[in-house]
């Protein structure tokens, strides 16, 4: 039987899935910080939740966190409707303010790729204040997405591991091999920021190749390889680059914006806007306009932002002040 290309690429591309390979790293073996648990289950629609002065709701299309800092200030947090599940408390960054862990499901989890599951940090500043950090997690299920916070030498970090399937063994097909990526992080004073070096006796970021021995993997090789990317995420002042929002032109996802060069548009982990009502933060969502809100005030508000970890069109954190 003769098969077509296109046959024989979907046949490649139906093997690969994130969830058959290992990342090379067992959490398991890790020592983790003691955090303390507010919440264990998913908050529904019409569910509401009182813990340490905030407020937890979800309606049909989102989830909100609602709280005021010391000084009285008010402030808001926009995650997906499906984004509350775990809370868990504890001074992650070492500020003397306990600082909050949010797990759930979504919002990416819909593609053959897309990690499933997500963790929002709010690090609380000493005034009691949000600064988030939103990254998507493919191993989140039955309390896997806390064990990503860990002891590494005595220092609490952050691990998230990325998968690809960049080719890194050129004697397969395509979609039969890649890289998962773990990168470590440190949290201080709000921010977010890679650290690189030997923990534990293995370098990071820590890159493990991946391939399948699958006989039609063997049957198509590729024959070249390519090095993993290794990617910008942090939420540090260092490296930030001022731009502007402008209105957006046409359809197209992301935030539209002037000032980043080569990007008209940027995808954003989390937006954030202080203004003289407090702080707004809308962190991703399948329904963009949620973040689309916060960008029309700060753009009302004619106020330049900082973006923070900016890579490809990306950023970390948007943010944008008024006051």
């Amino acid at each position: 039987m003769r098969y077509s290309a296109s046959f024989v690429m979907f046949g490649l591309c139906a093997l690969a899935n994130w969830h058959d390979t290992s990342t090379g790293l067992d959490l398991n073996k890790l020592s983790h910080p003691a955090l303390t648990q507010v919440r264990a289950s998913l908050l529904k629609a019409g569910e509401k939740l009182q813990f340490d002065g905030i407020a937890a709701s979800v309606t049909q299309t989102e989830g909100v966190l609602t709280g005021k800092g010391k000084s009285g200030t008010p402030w808001t947090v926009h995650l997906c409707e499906t984004c509350i599940e775990e809370i868990w408390r504890g001074d992650l960054d070492g500020n003397g303010t306990a600082d909050y862990v949010i797990v759930g499901v979504g919002p990416y989890g819909n593609t053959r790729t897309a990690p499933q599951y997500s963790l929002a940090l709010l690090l609380m500043d000493r005034d009691g204040m949000p600064v988030p950090f939103f990254t998507p997690l493919y191993h989140g299920e039955n309390g896997e997405a806390i064990k990503h916070l860990v002891k590494l030498d005595g220092q609490l970090r952050l691990l998230i591991g990325r998968y690809d399937e960049i080719p890194s063994d050129e004697s397969v097909g395509p979609y039969c091999s890649g890289h998962w990526v773990t990168q470590a992080y440190s949290l201080t004073n709000g921010a977010v920021e890679e650290v690189r070096g030997v923990f534990e006796g293995k370098r990071f970021p820590y890159v493990r190749n991946w391939a399948y021995s699958h006989p039609e993997c063997a049957n198509h090789p590729i024959g070249f390889s390519e090095r993993a990317k290794i990617l910008e995420i942090g939420t540090a002042a260092k490296g930030a680059v001022p731009g502007k929002l402008r209105a957006p032109e046409g359809a197209g996802a992301g935030l539209a914006i002037e000032g980043v060069a080569e990007c008209d548009r940027v995808m954003a982990d989390a937006v954030m806007l202080d203004s003289a009502g407090g702080r707004e933060v809308a962190l991703p969502s399948l329904r963009e306009e949620v973040q689309q809100r916060v960008a029309e005030k700060i753009r009302a508000a004619e106020v330049r932002v900082e973006l923070r970890g900016v890579r490809e069109c990306s950023a970390t954190l948007v943010w944008g002040r008024s006051r």
